[in-house]
């Protein structure tokens, strides 16, 4: 039940990374005003929202291989999940210096991106369970 729990909620936080990422695209350019500027203002939760989601539902199907393999997958996995967070971290910030380093408002799509392509390959990469 808990592997089925952390899977649904991974699944849950990856489609509304989604939903918000795709609101922030569409929606996100030109002047925020009125009900634009209402929906960013939600999208930014609710992508934090999907993080935790996503990171929770990590945490739930960590596998108990003790493989030196699947240790190595999981790392990337914690990679893959800091990087939706900093993903997450820069939908808040918007146009800012972060350290002196100039952070445009949709930067955070680049996090996003390398979060998603660190998932594909891992999912092609971990061993099946074998039961």
């Amino acid at each position: 039940m808990n592997k089925n729990l952390g899977f649904w909620l991974y699944a849950a936080g990856a489609v509304t990374v989604l939903i918000a990422t795709a609101a922030f695209v569409f929606f996100g350019t030109g002047f925020l005003v009125g009900w634009r500027l209402k929906l960013m203002m939600a999208m930014r939760w609710v992508m934090a929202a999907g993080v935790v989601f996503n990171i929770v539902g990590r945490v739930m199907t960590l596998p108990k291989n003790g493989s030196f393999r699947v240790k190595r997958l999981n790392n990337l996995m914690a990679l893959s999940a800091v990087m939706l967070a900093t993903a997450a971290f820069l939908m808040f910030a918007g146009n800012t210096y972060i350290g002196g380093i100039y952070v445009a408002k949709s930067s955070f799509i680049a996090f996003i991106l390398i979060s998603a392509l660190i998932d594909l390959w891992v999912t092609f990469r971990m061993p099946n369970e074998k039961k």
